[in-house]
């Protein structure tokens, strides 16, 4: 019997499934990190902050983004962050870019500096 068997094995009897599982999710989940943006709205004289759960951008994610942003940048962003999105935050993010369309380029910006996009200092 191989040897990473014979743990998994003796852990499932120690401890359950926990450590399987907990492994299981490792292995298969994406890692989120949450992205925060406070900013003043004027109009609802009200500070604002939105904090949405994303995970990094593949390349083809971002290929497909730039690929949409050459027609229309705004649209680029949209599908970069819905591609991205915590499945549990998706519906909030849609409604915070109906009522905050600038959050596309904000998020945006921030997932794409992730993957190495971002000015070079002189």
């Amino acid at each position: 019997m191989e040897w990473n068997t014979r743990l998994h094995q003796w852990s499932q009897r120690l401890f359950g499934h926990l450590i399987f599982n907990l492994h299981e999710d490792i292995m298969s989940d994406e890692k989120y990190v949450a992205l925060e943006h406070q900013f003043y709205d004027r109009f609802a004289e009200d500070d604002i902050c939105i904090s949405v759960r994303f995970k990094r951008p593949s390349a083809p994610q971002v290929a497909r983004m730039q690929k949409s942003a050459l027609k229309d940048a705004a649209r680029g962003y949209r599908t970069l962050l819905t591609d991205t999105v915590h499945p549990e935050d998706k519906e909030a993010l849609v409604e915070y870019l109906k009522a905050y369309p600038g959050l596309s380029a904000t998020f945006g910006g921030e997932l794409l500096k992730s993957v190495g996009f971002g000015e070079l200092g002189n």
